[in-house]
């Protein structure tokens, strides 16, 4: 009788912890794209495109999503990494302030950023105690923003369904319809990258470099994203 007390009274308080959780599902990140970082010994703001998803005493995620360097050459080397840069640099801060669409942050940023590397700031929730009630996930990257799940639980996690971000980050190259080209089985194409629209090979996949211009079609691998394809037979 008294172990099944126990047992009862356990059930309750696991129960009272379920209903004290807070349950997380679908998309719990906003995100913005940042227009300028002034990182010096006075101030450390960032100003952003949208102000909106932010709030003073937010936790948020700055990271940079692009910038590598790579090979350019038309050859199997192109879309080598030559320099990583500052692409995949990331730290978490705190908002202390906001003026407008400045956003001035607690503690000085421990790297350095280059905003033409797709630089995006990102809310980050913060939990005592949280339950995933269903899938949780993150908005899907369109260039400038998403592509990233960030959340900070102080005590306990439950897992009752599954993080999924599958398929959000860097987007595959688009379909193209070719026009009317003088296609032929005789030569097949072999050149590692051609100019946007040309239908001598097929759109490159996104990657840690950013596409360059001119060279956004053909076979060679975009740093970590994969090669467009070219035309044969």
């Amino acid at each position: 009788c008294l172990v099944g007390s126990e047992m009862c009274i356990r059930d309750s308080l696991y129960a009272f912890q379920l209903n004290a959780q807070v349950q997380l599902s679908g998309v719990i990140n906003q995100y913005s794209k940042v227009t300028l970082i002034e990182n010096d010994v006075c101030q450390n703001k960032i100003t952003v495109a949208d102000i909106a998803p932010f709030d003073e005493g937010q936790l948020v995620v700055l990271i940079q999503m692009q910038g590598a360097s790579i090979d350019e050459s038309n050859s199997a080397d192109f879309g080598n990494i030559l320099e990583i840069n500052n692409a995949g640099f990331y730290e978490i801060n705190e908002i202390v302030s906001i003026d407008g669409f400045d956003i001035f942050l607690k503690y000085q940023n421990q790297h350095e950023y280059d905003i033409n590397g797709k630089v995006q700031l990102i809310a980050m929730p913060n939990y005592a105690d949280a339950n995933v009630a269903n899938t949780l996930t993150a908005e899907s990257w369109d260039g400038e923003t998403g592509g990233v799940l960030a959340l900070k639980i102080s005590g306990q996690l439950l897992m009752s369904a599954n993080i999924d971000v599958s398929g959000l980050g860097f987007r595959g190259g688009e379909t193209q319809t070719a026009s009317n080209n003088n296609c032929t089985w005789v030569f097949q194409q072999n050149d590692y990258f051609y100019e946007f629209g040309n239908w001598r090979g097929a759109a490159k996949g996104e990657g840690i470099a950013s596409v360059i211009l001119e060279k956004e079609f053909g076979k060679g691998p975009q740093a970590n994203g994969g090669g467009g394809g070219n035309d044969h037979n």
